[in-house]
């Protein structure tokens, strides 16, 4: 590749130092419900010092630096360390065989490995050739090793480069896991990554408020490449796996925009739901107006899913998938995600490994999900079965309490009306009456008026006659008359 316009997955890395340094980029579960945040610019100082120290410990560009540890912040920041010295890295499995370990150590002549908590750890440390250089990652469980990350870090000054690799220069090496055999090895130039990630992006319309939730190996090149690479290429966020055990429980916490799972974990995921009910009763109020609605709301929350944008399923078992999915009515192939599977809806993305188109049902703000687009998920006898299921508590109760409420609310808005009714009635009797009343009053008014005055007259005419009978009397009394 000479195309100078293709940005390495290492150049976006800096690019989101330098334009968003304060923004979260990894969080490290420690215990229930709390993480420790890394920013753009804190991860992009460790990196950078640490890509120093790799340096200052004699390792040359080129030099294979391997990673043998569970998915941890510290995990992303060596593999961006090992890229930005000009090293290229090589992941090592969680449970990976002692044997298959040294293979691939001694296959890609590695010169040093990075180590952190990872299942099987004492069968991988001791798969470790003599000669490696070991370096332990900065997490409690973590095996021994020569060197110490927040030693070296502290030692060391960041690197002062922005570094940018010739896009044809060798990335990584991914290996298989070596199940079935000696493990076989892929080489990638960082012009391959940039390309299945920036045009993943692109075809998902993927934003910088993406949150990535990582728990599948980081030395598999899919999670690498969707949850890592493409979150240097969004902006968005990692939150990491703490332990098997708080799946479930972190899938909540976590409530990821993107997410990425193998046909066993939706599997696993689907018979949560049809333990709480059995499928045809599932399938019947998921068909009811409104109610599937709100049931589909309820499966998505209580999966932690209800933020998810796009949801992506590979390394498909095509012989497990056409008997039990399909009925024998789908036909995959290599390189593609078969119409329909997983619940998304049609729409490109450029696979890059030979340049197969893949198909995939997207659910994003462009394309929101349809009234029977959970029905499908979870309709075995159609469709062969669900890849998408909840641990929500008992849907049916939640019906019925639904159901419940929408008849007290009914009741109580007729008891409303009627009563608005009759108080409506009986405002217009009052306004009635107190207009006869303001009528009455004002003749009431009049009358005593008259009243009063007559009653002074009468008042006054009796005065007179007293007045008039008492000189009357004085007359009478000096013998006069009138």
């Amino acid at each position: 590749m000479t195309d100078a316009r293709i940005i390495t997955p290492t150049e976006r890395f800096f690019h989101w130092e330098a334009n968003a340094p304060d923004k979260v980029y990894l969080r490290q579960p420690q215990g229930p419900g709390n993480y420790r945040d890394y920013t753009w610019r804190e991860v992009g100082d460790q990196v950078r010092r640490m890509a120093s120290a790799l340096r200052g410990l004699g390792l040359q560009p080129g030099d294979k630096i391997a990673i043998a540890a569970r998915n941890s912040a510290h995990w992303v920041m060596a593999d961006q360390a090992i890229t930005s010295g000009g090293f290229v890295s090589v992941g090592i499995y969680p449970k990976q065989a002692t044997d298959a370990v040294t293979y691939v150590l001694e296959h890609s002549e590695a010169k040093a490995i990075f180590l952190g908590p990872i299942l099987g750890q004492d069968g991988i440390v001791a798969g470790i050739p003599e000669g490696v250089m070991t370096i332990r990652l900065p997490y409690a469980d973590a095996p021994a090793a020569e060197h110490d990350w927040d030693a070296l870090i502290a030692a060391n000054e960041p690197l002062a480069e922005t570094p940018q690799p010739d896009p044809e220069s060798l990335w990584t090496l991914v290996y298989t896991s070596g199940t079935t055999g000696k493990p076989k090895g892929v080489a990638l130039s960082h012009g391959s990554s940039a390309f299945a990630a920036s045009n993943a992006v692109q075809a998902f319309d993927m934003q910088p408020d993406e949150v990535f939730f990582s728990y599948l190996p980081l030395a598999h090149i899919a999670e690498r490449g969707i949850v890592e690479g493409m979150s240097l290429y969004s902006g968005g966020s990692i939150s990491f796996i703490e332990s098997i055990d708080r799946f479930a429980e972190q899938l909540q916490e976590v409530a990821p925009t993107r997410f990425f799972a193998v046909p066993v974990v939706w599997n696993k995921l689907r018979a949560g739901v049809l333990a709480k009910m059995p499928q045809e009763k599932l399938d019947r109020l998921l068909r009811v107006p409104l109610l599937g609605k709100l049931i589909a709301k309820k499966i998505r929350k209580a999966l932690g899913m209800h933020r998810v944008r796009q949801a992506i399923s590979y390394a498909i078992d095509r012989e497990a998938i056409v008997q039990e999915i399909y009925n024998g009515e789908a036909t995959v192939t290599d390189n593609q995600i078969p119409e329909g599977f997983a619940g998304y809806r049609p729409g490109p993305l450029r696979y890059p490994k030979n340049g197969d188109l893949a198909k995939a049902r997207v659910l994003d703000d462009k394309n929101p999900i349809k009234d029977d687009d959970l029905r499908w998920l979870l309709d075995k006898e159609e469709n062969g079965g669900s890849l998408l299921a909840a641990a929500a508590g008992d849907v049916e109760g939640e019906l019925a309490e639904v159901a419940e409420r929408v008849t007290k609310q009914r009741i109580a808005y007729g008891t409303l009306r009627n009563t608005t009714l009759q108080r409506t009635k009986k405002l217009d009797k009052l306004k009635n009456d107190l207009r006869l009343a303001q009528q009455a009053n004002a003749e009431t008014a009049a009358d005593r008026r008259f009243v009063e005055d007559v009653t002074e007259k009468h008042e006054a005419t009796v005065t007179r006659l007293a007045e008039m009978e008492r000189l009357a009397d004085e007359q009478a009394e000096y013998g006069l008359t009138l």
